[in-house]
């Protein structure tokens, strides 16, 4: 658990990004809080324990077109703001082993995981390769959250975040509220 801890109990609408060049954070703050204002709220769906990947995560129960299509366009609004990945950041994704598709996303917005790809999660592990210990961890931490309410939840916000210096924990900047 500890990139989770580091970073905090949240979902990623878009991947962190560095600002690129000629950018600055009070434009991109802005552009943020223009981008809220648009949104409309909408309930998500009850949470559950989930594996994605080697990772053990919290993860909606069902499909929830509105948080997908909210994701979206924040990937597309903000997308002007991040700095191109370098060759060293694009290689750490290991591109070879995404498909073409994923693969294709991550070359044009930084991020494999986006639009059709999107999966909101919120992370409770680190990669956990071996399948039993993976398991395990998930027994566990559904045990762990059994008494926590997991329902449907209202989303009427989005925050962003920095990391100030690379593996510090991540801190809140700003809340933007969703007005539409």
């Amino acid at each position: 658990t500890a990139s989770p801890r580091r970073y905090g109990l949240h979902a990623t609408l878009k991947a962190p990004i560095a600002l690129a060049d000629g950018t600055g954070e009070a434009a991109f703050l802005d552009t943020v809080a223009a981008w809220a204002a648009t949104e409309t709220p909408f309930v998500l769906p009850p949470l559950e324990v989930a594996c994605l990947g080697d990772f053990v995560a919290l993860r909606p129960v069902g499909d929830c077109p509105a948080l997908e299509a909210m994701a979206a366009r924040c990937v597309r609004e903000l997308d002007r703001f991040r700095r191109p990945p370098t060759d060293a950041e694009l290689a750490r994704r290991r591109p070879e082993t995404l498909p073409g598709r994923e693969r294709g996303y991550l070359v044009a917005w930084g991020y494999p995981y986006v639009f059709d790809a999107y999966r909101f999660h919120i992370t409770l592990s680190d990669s956990i390769a071996d399948g039993r210990a993976r398991a395990a961890f998930q027994a566990a931490a559904t045990a762990w959250l059994a008494a926590a309410d997991l329902s449907a939840e209202p989303v009427a916000e989005a925050c962003v975040f920095a990391e100030a210096i690379p593996g510090e924990p991540f801190r809140l900047i700003r809340r933007f509220r969703f007005e539409s």
